[in-house]
């Protein structure tokens, strides 16, 4: 499609106008949203270290060690506390949400401190929505330019993840921009009257854009071989049609290798000093989780695509896919830019869990097919219903094709998150069929929690969050009503009436939500699609709230469960060594609860076998769970070998004769 300069200006301003619109409506609608469990753990204490890093100069704000002090914020302020090492975090977006908090919180006071704080995402995805349109528009005309705009908000898991998280949809904006940008670039030799320079200024913002997405998620290296394909495929394409080949673009290459690196320190503080260790360790834990299996089964990528998106996309994206009049270079850019993020699912190890927010660079490419989609679906309506009723019959059926998408804001909203389409009867019907992800992740629902507990609590409550307990925290000084004592691990007894807040969610803690399910009385319920995001409890029996807190406080504090969230991510790579864990620990703590650990051998395991004997089953479980934390610690980042070692022997001390274990 040729355009003119009258279009490319005029999309300019209808996608400015609508990025405005988006940003109007979402920065009141950020009042629903708090922090989620990456913000609480790691992105937000980060964030604020990372400013003060930038704003002073100062190695010591990015030690993160016990000396470090805190950045001044102005109170109510989240209570951030990282849980995380600093190494895990994805940095660019976490010190640009510092950033805003700072400035419109902490010096203007003009958005509350939370508001302020998601407030980056909001502005991401207006950048994102304006690409959609111009781009969309220039290349393809206004219905699908306008429809893959419409297609991104009308989906509550997209929409969701631009007011609520600050770590995925900022990449997924960053990764778009940059696929957008090695297109153009491997395009700019055979544009008519472009001179080299201009050639060498698409790769230099390529470089740029390209850096910035790698400090936002070290995964975007994957880009690298997304474009390899492509222009593979361009050459293809070019030698089926008999026409001269790509050159390969040596000298952008060399540009790019150049400025990403730049941009990506630029924007990345904590690496300013001890930049390869720093840097070592934060790569050595992305190829961890690039290469943990979440799920079993391969397809599980598929499943959450199918279940998560919603019908409509699905189909109008399946149309576009195959419109005839695309040009050959755009499907291609159109084609690989969906299909290859989500075709990544289907490897070995690739992460898969909480929806599609692990691929979710798919999101915009499918917007733009299911743009053409729309368009397609407008010319055969308005062929059907002939030149006069054809205007009308245009406008009824693109409404039509909104109205789902609404329903299912209003069905999920703040929620979208937990969004599940009508293929698999919502979020009711997901949790009915056992999929992995139909439950609030994201523990984004306590923020609602906080909500009726503030309203219906009664003055000078006890309150007890088993599950993502750090998100409450959180968020306790910014939404909970003051009176209402949140209980720490370790803390003062509850005292009766105690309020136990329960998210639906796996995980070792659970046994205190089934616990409190014997002694309390559910007081409401949190639903979604007919699905439960979470429940709040009142046990009026004292000795039965002490008893929660004491068995949620013995849960959490065990060596072995503060060992297994450290070396998470190696023990999610290597089932192997999860298993020996799991089988060595489960072993000494059946032997701890059955006799005490203190003195010899028991008499009667060494009956028949000799005074000798030193073979038995409490020292073999003890040799297994020494090894497998000395692998656990060899395969360590750098900065937690130690860490992991300390816990093992805290944990064999707790649960083993504090003997050696070679007899």
């Amino acid at each position: 499609m040729t355009r003119s300069p009258d279009l490319s200006r005029a999309s300019l301003w209808v996608g400015l106008l609508v990025a405005g619109v988006f940003v109007a409506f979402a920065v009141p609608a950020l009042d629903d949203y708090g922090p989620d469990r990456d913000l609480a753990r790691a992105e937000g204490d980060y964030g604020e270290h990372a400013l003060q890093r930038v704003l002073t100069g100062e190695p010591r704000w990015t030690q993160f060690g016990a000396r470090t002090p805190d950045p001044p914020v102005r109170e109510p302020h989240p209570d951030f506390r990282a849980a995380s090492p600093p190494y895990v975090v994805h940095g660019l977006a976490a010190t640009l949400s510092a950033a805003s908090c700072r400035l419109l919180w902490t010096e203007f006071a003009v958005l509350p401190a939370m508001t302020a704080h998601l407030l980056p995402g909001v502005l991401f995805m207006a950048g994102l929505l304006l690409t959609l349109i111009v781009f969309g528009t220039r290349r393809m005309g206004w219905l699908v330019g306008l429809g893959a705009a419409g297609a991104a908000l009308l989906w509550p898991r997209l929409l969701n993840h631009a007011l609520a998280n600050i770590r995925d949809l900022p990449e997924t904006a960053l990764y778009t921009w940059s696929w957008l940008l090695v297109f153009l670039a491997l395009l700019a030799p055979e544009r008519a009257g472009a001179a080299r320079r201009a050639a060498r200024l698409r790769w230099v913002a390529f470089g740029l854009v390209f850096g910035l997405t790698l400090a936002q998620k070290v995964d975007a290296i994957v880009l690298v071989a997304q474009a390899g394909l492509l222009f593979a495929l361009l050459d293809v394409r070019r030698a089926r049609a008999g026409r001269a080949l790509l050159p390969f673009p040596l000298a952008g290459l060399g540009v790019t290798l150049l400025v990403a690196p730049l941009a990506w320190f630029a924007v990345s503080p904590y690496s300013w000093d001890d930049t390869p260790v720093r840097l070592t360790a934060h790569l050595r834990w992305a190829v961890m989780l690039g290469t943990t299996a979440v799920s079993d089964e391969a397809l599980t990528g598929l499943k959450h695509l199918g279940a998560t998106t919603p019908p409509v996309i699905l189909l109008l994206g399946l149309l576009g896919l195959f419109r005839r009049d695309v040009q050959g270079d755009l499907r291609l850019f159109l084609v690989v830019g969906t299909l290859f993020p989500i075709a990544r699912t289907l490897l070995p190890g690739a992460r898969v869990d909480d929806g599609m927010r692990h691929f979710l660079e798919f999101a915009p490419g499918l917007c733009w097919l299911a743009g053409l989609g729309l368009r397609t679906t407008v010319e055969i309506v308005g062929r059907i219903a002939g030149p006069l009723l054809a205007p009308v019959a245009k406008g009824a059926m693109v409404l039509a094709l909104m109205v789902p998408g609404l329903l299912a804001h209003r069905a999920s909203w703040p929620h979208g998150n937990v969004d599940h389409n009508a293929f698999v009867g919502g979020l009711g019907g997901a949790q009915r069929a056992g999929h992995t992800d139909a439950v609030d992740a994201r523990a984004g629902s306590l923020w609602q929690g906080a909500d009726w507990l503030s309203a219906h609590a009664p003055w000078g409550a006890d309150v007890l969050v088993p599950l993502a307990e750090h998100v409450a925290s959180a968020a306790r000084p910014v939404r909970w009503r003051p009176d209402l004592d949140l209980l720490q691990r370790g803390g003062r007894q509850p005292e009766a009436p105690l309020l136990v807040l329960a998210l639906r969610l796996d995980g070792e803690h659970v046994g205190v939500v089934e616990r409190t399910r014997e002694v309390g009385e559910v007081v409401y319920t949190h639903h979604i699609q007919g699905g439960l995001l979470f429940e709040i409890f009142r046990v009026d029996d004292e000795p039965a709230a002490r008893e929660l807190h004491a068995l949620w406080t013995r849960l959490h504090e065990r060596p072995s469960h503060r060992l297994d969230q450290l070396a998470s991510p190696i023990l999610a790579r290597r089932p192997d060594l999860r298993r020996r864990f799991a089988e060595s620990v489960a072993l000494l703590e059946q032997i701890a609860e059955v006799r005490p650990l203190t003195g010899g051998p028991d008499p009667a395991e060494g009956q028949g076998r000799g005074t000798d004997a030193v073979s038995t089953p409490e020292l073999r479980a003890r040799a297994a769970l020494t090894d497998v934390i000395d692998e656990l610690a060899r395969e360590a980042p750098a900065g937690s070998g130690d860490k992991i070692r300390a816990l093992g022997d805290e944990l064999l001390r707790q649960i083993g004769r504090d003997r050696p274990v070679d007899g």
